[in-house]
């Protein structure tokens, strides 16, 4: 049987729109991590 791994590297506030190094519609990309870690034990 193999094993899959999801590995969500340096999701940090400071980058998010708001944050002090906002990046533009960064948000967006929080619920593809949630809809991703559902098939991920």
């Amino acid at each position: 049987m193999s094993k899959r791994a999801l590995i969500i590297v340096d999701l940090q506030n400071d980058f998010l729109p708001d944050g002090p190094m906002g990046i533009r519609d960064s948000h967006k990309v929080i619920p593809v991590i949630n809809r991703a870690q559902e098939k991920f034990d």
